[in-house]
């Protein structure tokens, strides 16, 4: 199971970070406009914001410092000011509780500024869901939120895009949020094999008949099929329209081994001793009853012995 998603801490006072060596408050921030103004300190959190919209997963403290060139000390004064201003949030780290940030885009920061303290708590909740999503009732348990305030919190999220509802194909009568512009995990869509939450058993079918086409054609060479090479295949012909990775052709070679239809063979010879495939040999079933003379000839009931 994958761990549990970071949790955000609340914001300092006057909508800051708090964190040590920034200011606590916007009113802090403002007493010092030679600071605040400064053309340093404006590169460096253009740099900071710019960095961290680059990255896919949350950012410490000490991997900016690093990537920026920068002291923490330099680099706490920009994060408060980019938290404040709903640029960055800020979640912790499932194991260490270390901060991590994240960059917000320019089109959802415009939109929290105009949440009230409920939606803002739902937003922030959601979000720490990551691509695995959350349940309404979760978000209930946690925030507090009365059901029907809640539906209109989440109602409002969604109208701003800023939230998504989607669908498990584990229990499809369950409604999960996530961020609008997150795509869900593939635990949560099934990955490849489903469609709209229904197994795809014909694009199953299609795509194992043509594994085992790639295999018969190496093993009438007498060559070797591994992994690898149906991925690479699979790839340059064009027959799928989605992204296959190793991982799911593997599941599919293992599938057509357990239904018999192919076999492993370890391959020494063969790049590392990789597990291979070989069309699994036909199995041809007899009726020996039928097919022996006694089974067949019309004095059968009349014979005895001798």
């Amino acid at each position: 199971a994958a761990p549990a998603p970071p949790a955000r801490p609340g914001p300092g006072p006057g909508g800051g970070l708090g964190l040590k060596g920034a200011p606590q408050a916007r009113g802090a921030a403002m007493a010092a406009p030679a600071a605040a103004s400064s053309a340093p300190l404006t590169e460096l959190k253009a740099r900071v914001h710019e960095h961290l919209l680059g990255v896919d997963e949350p950012v410490s403290t000490e991997a900016l410092t690093q990537a920026l060139g920068a002291t923490t000390q330099e680099i706490l004064e920009p994060l408060n000011q980019l938290a404040a201003e709903n640029r960055v949030t800020v979640l912790r780290h499932p194991t260490d509780g270390k901060m991590l940030f994240r960059a917000v885009t320019a089109r959802v920061a415009d939109k929290l500024r105009d949440l009230s303290q409920e939606q803002k708590q739902a937003y922030e909740l959601i979000e720490t869901a990551g691509d695995a999503g959350i349940w309404t009732r979760e978000i209930k348990m946690q925030t507090k939120i009365q059901h029907q305030q809640l539906t209109k919190v989440l109602k409002v999220l969604e109208g701003k895009r800023l939230v998504k509802t989607i669908k498990s194909v584990n229990s499809k009568s369950k409604k999960l949020y996530m961020l609008y512009d997150l795509e869900p995990a593939k635990e949560i869509t099934g990955g490849p094999w489903y469609t709209e939450q229904e197994f795809d058993s014909a694009f199953v079918t299609a795509l194992s008949n043509y594994v085992k086409k790639i295999i018969s054609e190496n093993d009438a060479q007498d060559r070797t099929t591994s992994v690898t090479d149906v991925v690479n295949k699979i790839k340059t012909s064009g027959i799928c329209k989605v992204q296959l990775d190793q991982t799911e052709i593997q599941t599919l070679l293992n599938t057509l081994v357990y239904d018999g239809e192919v076999v492993e063979v370890q391959h020494g010879m063969h790049r590392t001793n990789e597990v291979v495939y070989k069309l699994a040999p036909p199995v041809y079933t007899h009726n020996f009853f039928t097919t022996a003379p006694c089974g067949v000839c019309p004095g059968f009931d009349r014979c005895t012995p001798g």
